[in-house]
């Protein structure tokens, strides 16, 4: 009796966490929609992504991006737009970044000078793209969530980054 009282308290527990889960990516989209600014963007991004248990997170933009035929590769030069880490032993902390973003090859995902330099970490990196055109990638903190959250994040910013980009280009 006293291991399925447990048991009904942990399912409890984890349907209220993936509440919670579903309604922050709700407040994020909601909020990301709303922005046509790759600025803002990034800062909806590194206030809002903490609450999901995301504790890393970079966000980088193709230079020269181009529609996506197979098996072309992906654009050789990307600028990093968005780092943030709260594992950061000098303080949680946004590293500012030049304000057209640090270049870097794309093949690195990350620039190495970024990463930090001692531990272990595990990043997701999601492709983002609006039909066939490619925008960029991001690489978040990969050690704490469920796939499903990865999925919706990368929907959201790839359809917000395209508008914002739009609305840049006009």
């Amino acid at each position: 009796a006293m291991i399925g009282e447990v048991e009904q308290r942990v399912q409890a527990y984890r349907e209220l966490q993936a509440e919670r889960r579903k309604r922050i990516l709700s407040e994020i989209g909601a909020a990301l929609a709303t922005t046509f600014d790759v600025n803002d963007l990034t800062d909806i991004l590194a206030r809002e992504l903490p609450q999901l248990g995301i504790s890393r997170g970079y966000l980088s933009l193709y230079e020269d991006p181009q529609p996506y035929r197979y098996p072309q590769p992906a654009p050789e030069w990307s600028r990093l737009v968005l780092v943030y880490d709260e594992e950061n032993p000098a303080g949680p902390s946004r590293i500012a970044l030049e304000p057209e973003g640090r270049r870097f090859p794309s093949r690195q995902l990350v620039p190495e000078e970024i990463l930090p330099q001692q531990g272990e970490y595990d990043l997701v990196v999601r492709a983002l793209y609006f039909q066939d055109n490619q925008i960029g990638f991001m690489a978040l903190d990969g050690g704490q969530q469920e796939g499903a959250v990865y999925d919706m994040l990368h929907a959201q910013i790839s359809s917000a980054l395209q508008g914002a980009l739009l609305v840049q280009h006009v």
